[in-house]
């Protein structure tokens, strides 16, 4: 039986992890509205603060209703990846009623509050964000008495009163403060998230930095001008938390994300342009260099965290996590300024050259690999263990990495948080590759939240194609592999995954379509649409239980062509898998069959060195 061995590389890592981050000269805020109708979930490592949007006042005007709740579950339960995460429940949004009448009566009032420690209670929320647009001017149609702004002050008491001084209260405010009496108000509130954004209309930018006589700057309203006035309105500059946009505005189409700005560039049919003035960018026809689209870059997003530094505000917020672009670009920049602090990066390099780095603590090479290349990952100043992925990586007694795939372009993704370096196949135009018709290319595996790497749990994904897809490595022409850990990489009790021909959905492989997927085993079966799983998904047998500790390499053979592949599925159980965390391949490049690292034998009987069994006499 081939073995296999999951290796620790010897890298200088930083001894903090994720909700132990290090903020810069205070501690900072980055809060990431979440919402309950978007797909796959955040990484809790990249903001301190969710905000889940929505809720509700309920019909009574008494209580609290939410939208979806078995999400606001999953959001929750990120915080056992990051322990320090707060989750909150906004209440309200655009249009969204209920409000006026509520806290125009003062038991209703009290009910709803009462009503929103028991949702805190109920899911293990940190606190509420009001999120009512707006009292005085509501976007529900409702009519507003001349007390309005009185009775949100009201609102804000009678929460504090009732959550007390264990969750946080919180809440958005338009960008002009004229709709709330901050003086009475702000005493109850931890802080202040200052919407930013929808500022002014196209052909002017709707978020930009400055208000300037830019090309694109000499809207109605801009950042500074926002900040300004909720200082001037009362509010401490330490409960003052910036609010940045990650979609833009295109004409005719309105609320666009980051990943379509990108997207309308590629074409060729549109030409980015800078603002200098308003410190933002904008997309404008190539034929006629007219105004088409608002948006925020990396550049702007950047400028915006720097102003929040430099103006010592608490923090930055951004609506929503799920409008940037599919790499995460705008919020990990937030992360990176905001949330750390850009002197707290370390540095990773690849054979003496710095990895670039596209967020804090990740790190993303591409290049051309050859098959049994070594290559060799080491970081500055700090110490611990990385492990690399068995399917594509064998580490060497010198500390280096023996690349196993075919020849290819790749890129080499590293996680210090996650510790963890993976790699993915990439096309010529150095996007993920695709399966081609003579077997070459790369199959992606997407799944539930039961399957990941490093770790099932690490991914906290379900079906996500965005950030989910695992890369299988093919090891020659026709032959692509994945080895999954029970208990580790595989949920014992939950298994339900797909292979797909591209990185995300599209084309996949099933029991009937183009692409037919053959398979025989005892323990795994593939759905077929009319079995009660989903044609093409790989589940366990009817009575079938998983061992933690056990190992399956699932291995699909192309050799017949992609319209009828055969998959493969090994119990490597008895290989070595997983060494100790703290095992050094320089200091302990021999395991026993159990798996526990020894510099060298002492006794005689079989040993693994280098993923190979040796007997030693």
């Amino acid at each position: 039986m081939t073995l296999i061995k999951k290796m620790f590389l010897a890298v200088l890592l930083p001894t903090l992890s994720a909700g132990q981050l290090a903020f810069a000269d205070n501690e900072r805020v980055v809060v990431a509205y979440v919402t309950s109708w978007s797909s796959g979930l955040p990484d809790p490592s990249r903001m301190s603060h969710i905000n889940y949007a929505f809720g509700g006042v309920n019909s009574a005007r008494t209580g609290v209703t939410i939208s979806n709740t078995s999400r606001l579950q999953q959001i929750v339960s990120l915080k056992k990846r990051n322990p320090n995460l707060k989750v909150l429940l906004s209440i309200g949004g655009w249009g969204a009623g209920g409000f006026t009448p509520m806290t125009s009566d003062a038991t209703k009032r009290m009910a709803f509050a009462r009503d929103c420690l028991r949702v805190c209670q109920q899911y293990g929320l940190d606190g509420i964000d009001l999120d009512w647009e707006f009292p005085g001017n509501n976007s529900s149609g409702e009519s507003s008495p001349a007390n309005e702004k009185q009775n949100y002050t009201l609102l804000c008491r009678d929460l504090r009163q009732v959550l007390g001084q264990d969750y946080l209260l919180t809440m958005a405010s338009n960008y002009t403060p004229g709709n709330y009496d901050f003086q009475g108000c702000i005493q109850y509130l931890d802080f202040v998230n200052v919407m930013c954004y929808n500022m002014a209309s196209p052909p002017n930018h709707h978020a930009a930095l400055y208000k300037a006589n830019g090309p694109v700057s000499k809207g109605y309203y801009s950042c500074q001008m926002a900040m300004n006035d909720h200082i001037n309105a009362g509010i401490p500059r330490q409960k003052l938390v910036m609010g940045m946009p990650l979609y833009g505005h295109e004409s005719g189409r309105g609320e666009q994300s980051y990943q379509r700005a990108k997207d309308l560039l590629a074409t060729g049919n549109y030409v980015e342009d800078w603002d200098d003035k308003g410190k933002v960018p904008w997309i404008k026809k190539k034929s006629d260099g007219t105004f088409y689209m608002d948006f925020d870059n990396a550049r702007s997003i950047e400028l915006k965290c720097q102003y929040i530094l430099s103006q010592r505000f608490l923090g930055g917020m951004y609506w929503d996590y799920h409008s940037d672009d599919n790499q995460g670009t705008l919020r990990n920049t937030v992360c990176r300024i905001l949330l750390v602090g850009e002197e707290n990066q370390p540095v990773l390099r690849l054979d003496g050259q710095p990895m670039p780095s596209v967020a804090f603590r990740r790190y993303q090479w591409d290049g051309p690999l050859a098959q049994n290349q070594l290559i060799r990952i080491e970081a500055e100043g700090f110490d611990a263990a990385l492990t690399a992925d068995p399917d594509f990586f064998a580490p060497q007694p010198d500390g280096s990495l023996r690349f196993l795939p075919v020849d290819g372009h790749y890129r080499i993704r590293a996680d210090l948080d996650l510790r963890f370096i993976r790699a993915e196949a990439l096309d010529a135009d150095g996007q993920p590759a695709s399966l081609q018709s003579d077997g070459s290319g790369a199959i992606w595996v997407i799944g539930n939240e039961g399957i990941g790497k490093p770790s099932y749990e690490a991914a906290g994904l379900s079906w996500d194609a965005e950030e989910g897809p695992l890369c299988m490595a093919q090891h020659n022409v026709r032959n692509h592999q994945i080895t999954l850990r029970v208990g580790r990489e595989l949920n014992p009790d939950n298994v339900n995954f797909k292979f797909f021909l591209q990185r995300g959905w599209g084309s996949e492989f099933t029991s009937s379509g183009s692409n037919k997927l053959y398979m025989s085993s005892t323990t795994f079966a593939v759905g077929t649409g009319s079995n009660g799983h989903d044609d093409g998904n790989i589940y366990l047998r009817t009575g079938q239980k998983l061992t933690p500790g056990a190992a399956y390499r699932f291995t699909i053979s192309c050799i017949a062509g992609i319209s009828r592949v055969i998959l493969r599925i090994e119990d490597v159980t008895t290989s070595v898998l997983l060494p100790q965390p703290d095992a050094n391949p320089l200091l302990h490049p021999w395991f026993t069959l159990d798996g526990i690292p020894v510099s060298a034998p002492t006794k005689p009987g079989i040993y693994v060195k280098e993923g190979r069994k040796i007997r030693r006499r």
